[in-house]
């Protein structure tokens, strides 16, 4: 099964009514699929599937009806029957946007597919593919594309970081046949790039001393990484400050060794077993943390930890010696 999953690309085709959706799905298919014409209403009344084989790989393309026009009604319907369809894993969101000036209405369509499908890897796997390519004329994609100072679409922009195509769904042969193969390598190297980065980086902890809060928010969206405020490594509890590190590691060690020593103590032992249980309860963990975070600078520590220990040692009385040699025997 695991290897089936690796052989199958599964695209979803989104955007507003009339841009080319159904179109374009035929485009990538290399073959008329989907219902495809000029009309004043949607032609597209439910989702539809199709498959295609490239490069070894199961190639299956879903086209959506209109469940993303910002004029439209939200048909819970057809969009859980798209996430079936989907189903176990979406490699591509194709949006299709048409070449011309983004409008308001794309940036609505942009937030309800967002609000439909909202997870990170969603997100990282959208490709924007530009219908009616003929319509740059002489003009490069890249150069349309950078030169929009719609601040809506410089988002959209920014967030597929590169993924961007042009379909020209009316030419035939080799040249259409091109296009989909542009875009199908394009996701090919998305899903490859996203599923070297996607194990570790989701999982990974960040402790950050500079980043300002935009700064962070961006880290998170590129890469998934998560910020925390500490992070427990080899049992030490780790900080971004190293003014919490005795805090959060020595004074909580500290507070529970004396939590035991008030237990000990009632138990009553011999003045050799009081030391055993220092040699073998007290010292490892106190030895743990020295060679684990060597940064104490408070001498003052050092004479609370031995008075408590000598308390505990030399409770029933007798000749008192230091408590170390005692834990040195």
């Amino acid at each position: 099964e695991a290897g089936q999953k690796q052989k199958e690309l599964c695209i979803v085709i989104v955007g507003k009514s009339g841009v080319g959706k159904s179109a374009t799905g035929n485009t990538i298919l290399g073959k008329k699929r989907f219902d495809s014409r000029l009309e004043m209403t949607p032609v597209t009344k439910s989702c539809w599937l199709g498959i295609r084989e490239w490069k070894g790989k199961q190639v299956v393309v879903i086209d959506t009806p209109a469940i993303f026009d910002s004029d439209g009604a939200r048909n819970s319907t057809e969009i859980e029957h798209c996430r079936r369809l989907s189903q176990p894993h979406r490699h591509a969101l194709v949006l299709v946007v048409p070449v011309g000036r983004f409008t308001e209405e794309d940036h609505q369509v942009v937030q309800r597919v967002r609000e439909t499908f909202n997870s990170s890897d969603d997100q990282e796997r959208m490709v924007v593919v530009f219908s009616h390519k003929e319509r740059l004329q002489n003009e490069r994609l890249e150069d349309y594309i950078s030169s929009s100072d719609n601040k809506n679409f410089q988002e959209l922009r920014d967030q597929c970081d590169g993924r961007f195509c042009s379909f020209n769904n009316n030419e035939t042969g080799d040249q259409l046949a091109a296009q989909a193969e542009e875009l199908l390598s394009m996701i090919e190297m998305a899903e490859k790039k996203q599923h070297r980065t996607s194990g570790w980086l989701s999982k990974t902890k960040v402790l950050d001393k500079k980043l300002d809060k935009d700064e962070r928010k961006t880290l998170i969206e590129k890469t998934g990484l998560t910020f925390t405020k500490k992070v427990k490594y080899l049992g030490m509890n780790l900080t971004a400050r190293n003014l919490n590190l005795y805090k959060d590691n020595y004074e909580k060690v500290w507070n529970e060794i004396k939590r035991d020593l008030e237990i000990w103590t009632n138990l009553k032992f011999s003045l050799m077993g009081q030391i055993s249980v220092a040699k073998m309860n007290v010292l490892p963990k106190m030895l743990f943390l020295f060679q684990t975070l060597p940064i104490i600078d408070n001498v003052k520590c050092f004479k609370d930890w031995q008075k408590a220990l000598s308390k505990f040692i030399w409770q029933g009385g007798g000749k008192r010696e230091s408590s170390i040699n005692y834990l040195r025997i």
